[in-house]
């Protein structure tokens, strides 16, 4: 699978629609909003990288559930799922989201953890937005702090 890289500029848009302290919630007559122009890379995985990953998490899962199971039936006089004779049908694991944005994500806090060793900045230089399929890592304030330049430049 492949990973695929864009650079370019963003228009990146936050909103505040209220606050909560103490068990108390605030909702706002309209959002609060933010908005500044700064440098972005998207980050988006192949269709055969979505697909690894996605059977390779399917395997850990079955793997845990595996375990938890032989624990079950090593404990003496325990019934697996309330059944009086011990035998029981496994359901298999559900797994109905991608696990692309989980992977990006990820990915996004090794590379903010990693930016004080490659350039002169901080990780909160940097911030990160997800989609479906794809994953941004944005410069955190107005016309960039270069911190993406940097990152993007460090991938053939």
């Amino acid at each position: 699978g492949e990973l695929h890289l864009i650079y370019g500029w963003s228009t990146i848009t936050m909103r505040v629609y209220g606050v909560s302290s103490g068990g108390t919630q605030h909702k706002y007559e309209a959002p609060y909003t933010m908005q500044h122009d700064a440098p972005c890379i998207q980050f988006k995985l192949s269709d055969l990288a979505i697909q690894h990953l996605q059977q390779q998490h399917q395997q850990q899962q079955q793997q845990q559930q595996l375990q938890q199971i032989q624990l079950q039936l090593q404990q003496p006089g325990t019934n697996i799922n309330g059944c009086a004779n011990g035998n029981s049908v496994v359901e298999p694991p559900q797994f109905g989201a991608s696990v692309a944005p989980i992977a990006l994500h990820t990915m996004f806090h090794l590379l903010t953890h990693a930016v004080p060793f490659l350039v002169l900045a901080s990780g909160q230089d940097v911030d990160e937005a997800a989609e479906a399929d794809a994953g941004f890592l944005y410069d955190s304030c107005e016309g960039g702090t270069g911190v993406c330049e940097e990152i993007f430049g460090r991938f053939p």
